[in-house]
């Protein structure tokens, strides 16, 4: 063992500042990893949205584009924004039934081929509660369709749409039909 004069205890001083630093730092460092971690770990739902625009009203309807999406549809939500929608993209033209599975809010639905609106149904109503699946009512509109549109009942009547109007839809930056 030797003697430890003055530069040796501030030495020692130092390396302990030092490794305290050092600890602070890969501390700091672990922790904003491990919460950019959790952060960029966590689901991230993208919706998309699509412009449609009627003569007298547009809305920003959300896309479901997906069969999963398209059977989910607005249904166990409890409401749509006042200028908000849902628009089934549909993979080729047809004539889909709609149905108000597990819906909450009454809706108007539009069936759109071509830029126009082929059919309506309008302030159509939720089912009673535990109606069955086999006794819920389908909505079958009278021609094919591209598209079909669910707004907020009343909007339909509100903003003076009917069969026979033009549409236009902006989808992922291509017009999908024509007003």
């Amino acid at each position: 063992s030797g003697m430890v004069g003055k530069s040796g205890r501030r030495m020692k001083a130092i390396t302990g500042k030092i490794i305290s630093l050092r600890f602070l730092l890969m501390t700091a460092v672990g922790v904003s990893a491990f919460f950019s971690g959790v952060f960029f770990a966590l689901p991230f739902y993208q919706k998309d949205f699509a412009h449609v625009l009627f003569t007298n009203a547009s809305v920003m309807a959300e896309i479901a584009g997906t069969p999963q999406a398209r059977m989910q549809g607005l249904s166990k939500r409890s409401s749509l924004p006042a200028l908000g929608g849902m628009l089934f993209v549909l993979d080729q033209s047809s004539s889909p039934a709609i149905w108000m599975k597990d819906m909450e809010f009454p809706l108007d639905i539009l069936w759109i081929a071509n830029g126009t609106v082929v059919d309506m149904k309008e302030r159509v109503s939720p089912p009673a509660p535990g109606t069955p699946t086999d006794q819920l009512a389908l909505y079958h509109p009278v021609a094919s369709a591209d598209f079909v549109l669910e707004l907020n009942a009343g909007f339909a009547g509100k903003h003076r749409i009917r069969i026979g109007d033009r549409v236009s839809i902006e989808l992922r930056g291509h017009v999908y039909a024509y007003a």
